[in-house]
Formats: C-alpha cells, sequence, structure tokens
C-alpha cells in the first residue's frame, strides 16, 4: 500500500509539473506574441513619422519651387510689359510723325489745288464748268422722267425697302432713320411715345428710330417672295413667304400716305409708368 501511494504521489507531481510547464511555456508564447505586436507598432509609429517628416520637407520644397517659378513668371511678363510700352510709345511718335507729314502735304495739295483753281477761272473755265452742270442736269431730268416708279409706291415695294433697311441698320446707324421714316403715322407715334419713356426711365435723350431693336422689329426668316392680298386701297396687305411656306410667313399691314405707302406694323399700346411724387 505504501509503495502504490507513493506511486500516486509521484504521479500527481509529474502532472503538476507538466502542467506548469505548459502553462509556462503558453505565456511565454503569449508574452513572446506580445513583445512582436509591441516591436510591431514602434516599428510603424516611427515609420509614419518618417513618412509625415518626409511629406512636410517635400511639400516645403515644392512650395518654394513654385513660389519661385510664379516670381520668374512675374518678372518676365513685367519685362514683356515694360517692352510693350516702349514699343507701344514709340509707335505713337512714329503715327505723330506720319499725320503730321500728312497733314503738310495735305496743306500743300490744298494751296496748289486752290492756285490751279485760280488760273482755271482766270482762263475762263466758268463757261465751260456752267455749261457742263447744264449738261449734267438736263441727263438727270431725262434720267429721272425714265426712270421706274419709287420702290415705296407699291405696298410690296416698300415692304422690300423696309426689310432691306432693317438689315442694313445692324451696320448703318443711318439706315435705322431710313427705316423709322418709312414707318407709317400711327406706328411713329407709337415709337415717338416709347422713347419718351424711355429718356424719361434712363434719364438721357433717346430718339424715336432708336427704339427699333433688333430682333422686335423685322422679319425672323429670309423673305423669298412678297405679294399684295385683296384690295388695295388706303390700306393694303402683303403676305410675305419664305424657304418653307408652311412655317415663314407672315401678313404686313401697309397704309397710304400723301401718295407713297408706310408699314404700319401690329404694335401693343404703350402703358404710362407710374410717377411716384415727391414726399417733401
Amino acid at each position: 500500500m505504501k509503495a502504490g501511494h507513493l506511486g500516486a504521489l509521484v504521479a500527481a507531481r509529474l502532472a503538476a509539473w507538466r502542467r506548469l510547464a505548459a502553462w509556462r511555456v503558453a505565456v511565454w508564447r503569449r508574452l513572446a506574441v506580445w513583445r512582436l505586436a509591441a516591436w510591431r507598432v514602434a516599428v510603424w509609429r516611427r515609420l509614419a513619422v518618417w513618412r509625415l517628416a518626409t511629406w512636410r520637407r517635400l511639400a516645403v520644397c515644392g512650395r518654394l519651387a513654385v513660389w519661385r517659378r510664379l516670381a520668374a513668371w512675374r518678372l518676365a511678363v513685367w519685362r514683356r510689359l515694360a517692352v510693350w510700352r516702349r514699343l507701344a510709345a514709340w509707335w505713337r511718335v512714329a503715327a505723330w510723325r506720319r499725320v503730321a507729314a500728312w497733314w503738310q502735304v495735305a496743306a500743300w495739295w490744298r494751296v496748289a489745288a486752290w492756285r490751279r483753281i485760280a488760273v482755271w477761272r482766270a482762263a475762263g473755265v466758268r463757261v465751260a464748268g456752267f455749261a457742263f452742270l447744264v449738261i449734267l442736269a438736263m441727263n438727270a431730268t431725262l434720267a429721272t422722267g425714265c426712270s421706274r416708279s419709287p420702290p415705296d409706291a407699291t405696298p410690296d415695294g416698300v415692304v422690300r425697302l423696309w426689310l432691306e433697311r432693317m438689315e442694313t441698320s445692324t451696320r448703318d446707324p443711318r439706315a435705322a432713320r431710313e427705316a423709322y421714316a418709312l414707318l407709317g403715322p400711327a406706328t411713329r407715334k407709337n415709337l415717338e411715345v416709347r422713347a419718351e419713356r424711355a429718356s424719361r426711365i434712363q434719364g438721357r435723350r433717346f430718339e424715336p428710330y432708336e427704339m427699333l431693336a433688333e430682333g422686335r422689329f423685322g422679319l425672323r426668316f429670309r423673305a423669298k417672295t412678297m405679294s399684295v392680298v385683296g384690295p388695295v386701297g388706303e390700306e393694303a396687305r402683303v403676305d410675305v413667304v419664305g424657304t418653307d411656306p408652311a412655317v415663314e410667313r407672315a401678313t404686313v399691314r401697309c397704309a397710304r400716305e400723301q401718295g407713297v405707302w408706310r408699314i404700319e406694323p401690329e404694335l401693343p399700346e404703350v402703358t404710362e409708368v407710374p410717377r411716384w411724387r415727391d414726399g417733401g
């Protein structure tokens, strides 16, 4: 019995030592893993700090390079501007010198021309000039008598002439006045009221022909054919057709004024602008 008890005790102690050894091994393994993880974290922290410092240095160097390039570009631009200013000043001086030379040549040419005219008049050119003017007047009278009637003698003619003047008014301001002269009395009165109202609102003088704004008057298509519709009396209507008759078609009303035809487009009535009374 004693021998068996001793064997059991030895076996128990061996099992305890084995468990203690296994526990120590597990603890050492966990400690090694923890140390390895801590080392990795420290390495990653140092690497992150190094990377951050490197990026900061690169950013500072890049900014300095950009600022240097910008300063150099500004200096080059200022140099070019200085050269351009010098060239402009030189060109102005040369232009004024040329203008002065042209004025001198023109003055000399005028003096020479007046001298020649005086010589011609003294030699009896007056009679020849008078005869030449008489011949020109006779030719002009004959040409006027043989020429055809003016464009505003018919409704379609005045519409065609008015459209040409409106198209030319974008390039020549005088064409707007001519187009305004081809309008009827009612339309001219309407534009006069509009010009007066615009002058009162804007604080400067507006002429009635300036109310013929581009896009609001005229046709939105190019006219191809024109024909008078219905009877012709004191008023007439002209049918204007474009390339596509189904879409591009308009009717223009015309009125006779002192033997000629004028355009009477349909314009809305002008509303009065309310005037505010001063408090004082």
